[in-house]
């Protein structure tokens, strides 16, 4: 056997226990949920700008209205379903799941979402990212835990190795609470850093020109990413 050949098997070998999150890492929710706040608020916030799920509460507070009403338009904003619905694939995204789903590596999506958007989160992939079915996408589990909590005891339930991420709670959750899980983190952010986590912590930055990127990822197991876009 080559060392190529060798390479490739050790890749996919590893992908047999990766997971994702979807908001953030598969579908560009802060995207849509910044825009729909900013054309009703007259604001001009990035969705860079987008931390947690706090930060439309802030937004809020920060042009005066209540915390009982920032609360409300973070909660309609991240938990309605024609809201969050629109969100487009991250780029890279839905290349990387159609091309490990062909080659039979059903990569589960592990999200913290709340159960009550099960429904709204199959029918996102039905449109978006078909070969992605519902009993590979897992939500929180509801009156049991917290969603960030949830998608740990699930990560580990379902034997994951590996989780590709964008949160920074969820992310520090995740390696502090467990041995032999590591991240592909899909931000610039430092406030991972910490010798605590050496070598279970891979970096990825926003790209120049298309921000968050599930294209590095796609390389990092599929090789150069596709010159021309491919028909699905």
């Amino acid at each position: 056997m080559t060392e190529r050949l060798r390479s490739n098997e050790k890749k996919l070998e590893t992908l047999s226990v990766v997971s994702c999150d979807h908001d953030g890492v598969i579908a560009n929710t802060r995207k849509i949920v910044t825009e729909v706040f900013n054309s009703r608020y007259g604001t001009n916030h990035t969705p860079d700008e987008v931390r947690d799920w706090l930060t439309i509460y802030r937004w809020g507070k920060d042009i005066g209205m209540s915390n009982k009403k920032a609360m409300s338009v973070d909660e309609e904003l991240w938990y309605t379903p024609d809201i969050i619905f629109q969100a487009e694939p991250i780029p890279g995204a839905k290349e990387f799941l159609t091309t490990a789903y062909k080659r039979g590596l059903r990569i589960p999506i592990v999200s913290s979402r709340r159960p009550g958007l099960a429904q709204s989160t199959y029918d996102w992939y039905a449109t978006h990212i078909p070969v992605v079915t519902p009993e590979n996408i897992y939500v929180g589990l509801q009156g049991i835990a917290s969603g960030e909590i949830s998608k740990l005891w699930i990560l580990k339930a379902l034997g994951r190795k590996k989780h590709v991420e964008d949160s920074h709670t969820q992310a520090r959750l995740i390696l502090d609470y467990s041995d032999d899980i590591e991240l592909i983190f899909l931000s610039d952010r430092t406030i991972l850093d910490s010798p605590a986590y050496n070598g279970r912590l891979t970096r990825i930055s926003a790209e120049p020109g298309i921000g968050t990127s599930m294209w590095p990822v796609y390389e990092m197991f599929f090789g150069p990413r596709p010159l021309v876009a491919q028909s699905y």
